[in-house]
């Protein structure tokens, strides 16, 4: 609480929300204009994003331990069908399909940025060229 003590009350709210936790308002943005935004997010947030696998680069093995050895590969997707326009914009996305990938992707997901997601998977997970994943915005 010492922290907060000598900051101008905006800098302390700031302080305190959490980071997940988005702003209610900005300066000039009026209730349904803030009302508006969050739908705008919900209903991105139900949208599904097919992405089709474009790039396939072999990265350098991991070594585990003395026994074991993964190796690893950078994938890139390319947005495939979006008829909902969500991929617009930069975006955490999570993916849905295939459950073999769903299993092992980080915890916040990865970044949707011009219309790809780059991502280092396993060379174990089976991925190839022309594969489809499925993504879905985090709220």
């Amino acid at each position: 609480m010492y922290a907060l003590r000598n900051k101008t009350p905006q800098a302390r709210a700031e302080y305190c929300r959490l980071p997940s936790a988005p702003a209610r308002y900005t300066l000039g943005q009026t209730a349904e204009d803030a009302a508006a935004e969050e739908l705008k997010l919900r209903v991105r947030s139900m949208a599904e994003i097919s992405m089709l696998v474009t790039s396939i680069d072999p990265l350098a093995a991991y070594k585990v331990s003395d026994d074991l050895v993964l190796e690893l590969m950078s994938v890139t997707a390319s947005v495939e069908d979006d008829s909902e326009g969500a991929s617009v914009g930069t975006w955490w996305v999570q993916i849905v399909e295939p459950h073999k990938l769903v299993r092992h992707q980080p915890h916040g997901g990865y970044m949707l940025e011009n219309r790809q997601v780059q991502m280092t998977c396993a060379k174990s997970a089976g991925i190839s060229l022309g594969d489809r994943i499925k993504f879905r915005i985090v709220p």
